[in-house]
């Protein structure tokens, strides 16, 4: 998967696993939030449509959140919350795990959030999709190490966060009707 967002002549494209390219989703994780989908499925009645993905952002600059939470929700998903620290993050996760989070890699507080993006995978399953303006070789191979599904290098478009979105969750994204 090549790196979303801004290029850097001369790096690498970031790609932490082969990608399924029918789907868009990581070959040996397809099925990284598909229990908690199911549970959702399972309690709808006859009838009902599923529910849009869930997301959790973890960003600890307030306005880049916000501004975040308005392009998920214009792009018909649901946010599960918003953590500012890893603690946070760890929390609204044991309470109700989302389909995916986004999480900048920089958070103020104990942890950092390629350790959250680690603890959400290793705990709840659920992947994640890094959110940075650090692009250097050191945090770049942590990060590989957790995983991701995706990175999206600040600053970024609604369009990109979408994108990525899109690949992450494959064939599950809602269908978004052209001219709507």
């Amino acid at each position: 998967m090549a790196k979303i967002g801004g290029t850097t002549p001369g790096r690498e494209p970031f790609s932490p696993q082969r990608i399924n390219t029918k789907t868009g989703v990581a070959r040996d994780q397809a099925s990284f939030s598909m229990a908690s989908r199911e549970r959702k499925q399972d309690a709808l009645g006859e009838g009902q449509q599923p529910p849009s993905p869930s997301i959790l952002i973890v960003e600890d600059e307030p306005l880049i959140a916000a501004y975040i939470k308005e392009v998920l929700e214009e792009s018909g998903f649901s946010v599960a919350g918003v953590a500012s620290t890893g603690p946070e993050a760890i929390a609204v996760a044991t309470a109700e795990p989302p389909d995916l989070a986004l999480v900048d890699i920089k958070l103020a507080g104990p942890m950092d959030g390629i350790e959250v993006a680690q603890l959400m995978h290793s705990r709840f399953n659920v992947r994640s999709i890094f959110l940075s303006g650090v692009c250097d070789p050191a945090t770049m191979e942590r990060a590989r190490a957790a995983a991701p599904l995706g990175f999206l290098e600040k600053p970024f478009r609604p369009s990109q966060v979408f994108n990525a979105l899109q690949r992450a969750f494959g064939d599950l994204l809602p269908q978004v009707q052209a001219g709507s």
